[in-house]
């Protein structure tokens, strides 16, 4: 028996258009959701690179020039051309657990632990110098700390953001091959 012609084309749209349309609303959907963690994970990267080049080298710039000058961290907030360690690292503690609620990246996520903890031992070791610059002559003292301490740890500190953004950017990478196979 024959169908009404109506009847057929319904039921080729039936058995055609809707899976089609479902396929489609899927990639749609699977493009949206790949963006959105892409442009997080860009977001990321970035708001970590803007601490990547600059942080050692004017930490370590700030502290020297606070020891060798003999003033106190309460006189550096009236100089220009010297920033307030502490607020460095307070921004810095900040942006970083930040960024730990905002990573989905297991060993992204755990070198941002690391990071975090360095910069509360560096805070430690600036807490050290500060005590010992308001105590008065310690010049050989604050400068040995400097260079075994301070140094030290933001050398370690400027690492693990690069390893950080090294291991954001290896899971950009997995999420594209994962996107590649899922579509």
């Amino acid at each position: 028996r024959h169908l009404p012609l109506k009847k057929q084309l319904n039921i080729l749209i039936f058995t055609t258009v809707i899976p089609l349309t479902i396929i489609g609303l899927y990639l749609l959907y699977a493009l949206l959701d790949y963006s959105r963690a892409y442009q997080s994970i860009v977001s990321n990267i970035s708001t970590a690179n803007q601490y990547s080049q600059a942080f050692k080298p004017e930490m370590d710039e700030d502290i020297y020039r606070i020891v060798v000058s003999g003033k106190t961290f309460e006189e550096i907030t009236g100089d220009q051309d010297l920033e307030d360690p502490y607020a460095v690292l307070d921004g810095c503690r900040k942006t970083f657990t930040t960024l730990q609620s905002a990573t989905r990246d297991e060993q992204s996520l755990r070198w941002l632990q690391v990071l975090v903890r360095n910069i509360d031992t560096l805070r430690e070791r600036v807490d050290d110098i500060r005590e010992s610059c308001e105590t008065g002559d310690n010049y050989d003292e604050n400068i040995a700390m400097l260079n075994s301490d301070v140094y030290i740890l933001t050398a370690l500190i400027q690492e693990d953001i690069q390893t950080y953004i090294y291991y954001q950017v290896k899971y950009i990478n997995l999420m594209r091959v994962a996107m590649e196979k899922r579509v």
